[in-house]
């Protein structure tokens, strides 16, 4: 429930009132009325400000309604709430609808929708109209015993307890399922420095309006996770109408802002020339941008494109296997064994496949631990097994096990075999992702 955007509150309405009340106004009151009806509200405040300290409910109120809007004096929600109170005690229907609007909106006060129903409720006995249609928008909002507690420290502007009352409402399992209350309660923990954007950002994607609204207003402000979000919402249709031009333009607001997912998606989209004209060398820019903020999904893609006789990326690849990054050397072993992107050459493609096998004692740390305390020949069973079942990392392991010497004896055919079996894999994965655009 956006209860800000219900409560309109036009300065006219006092005109009114007071048209009819005119008649019984002592000579001060009204000196101050006509001031206010000028707008000479430092000269209003001025005249009513003793009429309200002598307990007069017509210039409290007022002294309470300009504190709020800042008429003649600094705004102060505190102070509003201090002079609504003291008129709403004494019965002023108008100061228990305000004082009402105060609780509801947690203006000055902790917000307490309990207090809030009190006051509505007081004014709506007086025959205030208004409040009666905001006590039964209100009510509608049921507070579940099981969170009064939770409920009431989230009033009082525990973060902690704001996050777990979103999250309690998020919950569609927990009973107490409410999307908007949700997001409200994230965002309040949120300006709090709580993490809860993530969860907004969430519930925009399942279209609840205050969320969406959040969202926009972060990605407008570049947030660059803000821009993300609703770059691959407008993509996907979830949440808003799908439109691919705004959803290149938010990924690409927040891949230049440097968040690695938008450029690797934006990378991903010049690579395949989906939404934007095909370009490799655009793509090959945010793919290794993404790359060196350590998202290691693009390496995969590069080391295929060095397959494909992109210099680039080759510099890339061979880069990798020198600082022994396994999953390089491997690949460049392959390719001089295959002729792929590179001269064949078998030579050098036993020399990178010894160096994966000996890379930071990877079988030693990866293999022969695992045989340690177990029955070598049962262990070798089931990694085969896996490996013929299409397990790459079971294949890549057998592979540096026969071409290290290591637990089996050195094999270097063996070795060859797998370490082949294992890339096909891989490749016929990274073309289905690239394909497929996910």
């Amino acid at each position: 429930m956006s209860v800000t955007k219900r409560i309109i509150i036009p300065a006219f309405i006092f005109l009114l009132v007071f048209s009819i009340v005119s008649r019984v106004f002592f000579r001060d009151f009204q000196n101050g009325w006509e001031a206010y009806q000028n707008k000479d509200y430092k000269t209003a405040f001025e005249l009513w400000q003793p009429l309200a300290e002598k307990g007069d409910t017509r210039a409290q109120f007022f002294l309470g309604f300009m504190n709020d809007m800042g008429f003649g004096v600094p705004k102060d929600d505190k102070e509003a709430v201090n002079w609504y109170r003291l008129a709403a005690e004494q019965g002023d229907s108008r100061a228990q609808l305000f004082l009402g609007f105060m609780y509801d909106l947690g203006k000055g006060v902790p917000q307490d929708y309990k207090e809030a129903i009190k006051w509505y409720r007081l004014a709506t006995e007086q025959g205030y109209h208004e409040a009666a249609e905001h006590l039964s928008k209100l009510e509608k909002i049921k507070i579940p015993k099981e969170l009064e507690g939770l409920f009431a420290d989230a009033n009082r502007g525990v973060a902690k307890a704001q996050y777990n009352l979103a999250m309690k409402y998020a919950n569609k399992e927990g009973g107490f399922h409410n999307e908007k209350e949700a997001a409200k309660w994230f965002e309040l923990a949120a300006k709090q420095g709580f993490k809860a954007k993530k969860n907004i950002y969430e519930l925009a994607n399942k279209n609840v309006s205050k969320a969406l609204e959040i969202l926009k207003s972060d990605a407008e402000n570049g947030i660059p996770e803000a821009q993300y979000t609703l770059s691959v919402m407008y993509g996907n249709g979830d949440g808003v109408p799908q439109d691919i031009k705004k959803s290149i333009m938010w990924c690409q607001l927040a891949a230049e802002q440097g968040y690695a997912m938008a450029q690797f998606n934006l990378a991903v989209l010049y690579s395949t020339g989906q939404g934007v004209p095909e370009d490799k060398q655009k793509a090959l820019k945010w793919y290794q941008l993404a790359l060196k903020q350590g998202y290691n999904e693009t390496r995969d893609i590069l080391y295929n494109w060095a397959r494909n006789n992109n210099p680039q990326a080759l510099k890339l690849l061979i880069d990798d296997a020198e600082n022994d990054i396994i999953e390089a050397q491997i690949n460049l072993a392959v390719m001089y064994l295959t002729g792929q992107g590179v001269p064949e050459d078998k030579q050098k493609a036993l020399k990178w496949y010894k160096t994966a096998a000996e890379t930071k004692i990877h079988t030693k740390k990866i293999v022969k631990t695992n045989f340690r305390k177990k029955n070598i020949p049962q262990v070798l069973k089931r990694l085969v097994y896996n490996a013929e079942k299409g397990a790459v990392d079971a294949q890549i392991n057998l592979a540096l096990m026969y071409a290290s010497g290591e637990i089996v004896p050195e094999d270097t055919n063996k070795a060859l075999k797998w370490f082949q079996r294992s890339l096909k894999l891989k490749i016929e994965s990274e073309n289905k992702y690239l394909q497929n655009g996910e």
